[in-house]
């Protein structure tokens, strides 16, 4: 519904920016566009506004950085695709108010060693009881959620960005490269580095695949203090070895 309301919005807004002379300008100007229509719709569909700010902003590099229309009509399907999943997995709008601080608070210090422990004490609350409840309303375990949502950003980084493995690993919480890998193993069955290949090889076959650009920091650097984590003391990202 969000993004049907989005594209319904869209309709009209392509004769303005058309510019016979040059229609890729004219095509990433309306690119810009949808963007941000669906921005806006992700954002009323419950989507942290911080988070918004790391993926809109990744997709306007793309947009200025593409080369032909192709690239453009590519990125609108990877737009598409990318806001419906912020939409189903990361709106906190059907959420109990405590599982969805603990969810944002995960969110934006994915970069620091998260814990249980250290997320029930800035809630207020006890461990145990944040556990449960987040397990009940989610269906995973506060641990999965924090290895999860790691991995689903260090995908973004290896297809998007040149950052190497242990760059990127260090960039999503993980000290240590090697664990992360290990983890990442196991949740994708295959390999960071094996990974990255494999999607590159794809892309590379397909036509107006956008070129890989220098990403943004995760979330996580767009407000640190926000929700305001302790500072943590736990060492390689270590989220797998909490229960």
């Amino acid at each position: 519904h969000m993004l049907k309301t989005a594209m319904e919005e869209g309709k009209g807004i392509s004769w303005p920016y058309r510019h016979p002379n040059s229609p890729v300008r004219s095509m990433k100007n309306l690119s810009f566009s949808v963007n941000t229509l669906f921005r806006k719709a992700a954002e009323s569909g419950g989507v942290h506004p911080l988070y918004l700010d790391s993926i809109s902003g990744k997709f306007a590099i793309q947009i200025e950085q593409a080369q032909s229309i192709a690239e453009l009509v590519y990125l609108y399907e990877e737009m598409l695709q990318a806001y419906c999943n912020l939409v189903r997995e990361l709106s906190v709008a059907t959420l109990s108010s405590l599982v969805g601080e603990a969810v944002t608070s995960i969110r934006f210090n994915i970069d620091q060693p998260l814990n249980l422990n250290h997320i029930a004490d800035t809630l207020g609350v006890h461990p145990s009881y944040l556990s449960r409840t987040f397990k009940k309303e989610l269906g995973m375990t506060l641990t999965a959620y924090i290895n999860k949502f790691r991995i689903d950003e260090a995908k973004y980084m290896l297809d998007y960005s040149n950052e190497s493995v242990t760059e990127i690993a260090s960039s999503v919480g993980y000290s240590d490269p090697n664990y992360f890998s290990k983890v990442f193993t196991k949740l994708e069955h295959v390999t960071p580095h094996d990974y990255r290949k494999r999607k590159k090889g794809i892309r590379s076959h397909e036509p107006g695949s956008p070129p890989l650009v220098k990403m943004p920091a995760p979330p996580s650097s767009l407000h640190p203090t926000a929700p305001g984590l302790p500072a943590p003391t736990d060492r390689g990202g270590a989220a797998a070895d909490w229960s």
